[in-house]
């Protein structure tokens, strides 16, 4: 079964990834310090389509010990492990998979944005894929009283699933398409996904699921409590004086608790976040690069385009310029 953790190590923090390279040969670098650590290595999938549904899988290499933290907003996650072991958590939830016998599949509901962890083990080799699903998606498409709406009431509830030779097939054949180019691969890719959330809802409905207890427990890091302030109010002003009274710390004490932690300052942190998100938008067609970079907080956009390119390597208009494609690029360590 899947273990929930109560206690963690402490290991480095990392509030910033990014994936390079070329397909098949790509890595999840450290970003937003001097000197950039190779976390992981191997081959990638980021996938997004439809606004609701996120793919994100890995056949790699992990490289380093260290926890890397984030917000994960409202959804449905389906976690697929083949092989290896993962270990992460929601809030204060911790859950560790081990496929050493047996592959592994696990429900778990958000409710609400929650801290997210995700921990890397030195010499940790895994074939996984997360399916996040909007709850909305999921919410449109139900009729009547299904037992999956119990289930999509409760925040943290989780269930793991009997795993089925199917899944197997089904995410190897995902993690081995191409980067998604034409028609043809973008429809293989969701049809195989779509079979894979019905199968999980399938079981879902037939498994008695684990409740979070209702006592809260605060055993985990300021820090993340910090990040998810941020992460949760990008979209208006934050400056250190009103985050240091926020968290009943004062400004100095706030931004070397987050240099200690991060290896960043707060200021490039809400930067590289919000230039992301602009990166994000902006490859979907949803804004304009003006637009962009007033969301980002810039009031001239050549200042905004010459952060972009530091931050990212390209500018903004090569990026807006671009055919509208489903996301497959993405900033995690699947």
């Amino acid at each position: 079964m899947a273990r929930v953790v109560r206690n963690r190590e402490r290991r480095r923090k990392i509030a910033l990834t990014e994936q390079i390279g070329e397909p098949g040969q790509q890595q999840i670098i450290t970003k937003g310090n001097s000197a950039n650590t190779v976390l992981v290595e191997g081959q990638f999938l980021n996938y997004r389509y439809a606004d609701a549904i996120a793919l994100q899988g890995s056949i790699s290499t992990e490289l380093k010990e260290s926890e890397i933290v984030s917000t994960a907003q409202p959804c449905l996650n389906l976690v697929f492990l083949l092989s290896g072991k993962v270990k992460f958590g929601f809030d204060n939830r911790e859950f560790e998979l081990c496929a050493a016998e047996q592959p592994k599949a696990i429900v778990i509901n958000l409710a609400q944005p929650t801290t997210f962890r995700r921990t890397l083990l030195a010499n940790n080799q895994i074939k996984k894929l997360n399916i996040a699903i909007h709850p909305d998606w999921l919410k449109h498409r139900l009729s009547g009283d299904e037992p999956i709406a119990h289930f999509l009431s409760h925040h943290l509830a989780c269930c793991e699933l009997p795993f089925a030779e199917s899944m197997a097939k089904a995410i190897s054949a995902i993690l081995a398409l191409p980067v998604c180019a034409s028609l043809q691969q973008k429809l293989q890719l969701e049809c195989q996904s779509h079979l894979l959330i019905a199968q999980c809802l399938n079981l879902l409905n037939e498994q008695n699921f684990e409740r979070p207890s209702s006592e809260p427990n605060h055993d985990y890091h300021q820090i993340e409590q910090i990040l998810a302030y941020i992460d949760a109010n990008l979209h208006q002003p934050l400056d250190l004086t009103h985050l240091a009274k926020r968290f009943s710390m004062s400004v100095s004490n706030l931004q070397r608790h987050f240099k200690q932690a991060l290896n960043l300052t707060i200021s490039g942190y809400i930067r590289h976040r919000r230039l992301n998100i602009a990166k994000i938008q902006l490859e979907r067609g949803l804004i304009s690069v003006t637009e962009a970079a007033y969301e980002a907080g810039y009031h001239h956009p050549s200042n905004f385009t010459n952060a972009f390119k530091r931050t990212f390597g390209i500018t903004p208009n090569e990026i807006a310029q671009k055919p509208l494609l489903s996301t497959i690029k993405g900033n995690s360590a699947a």
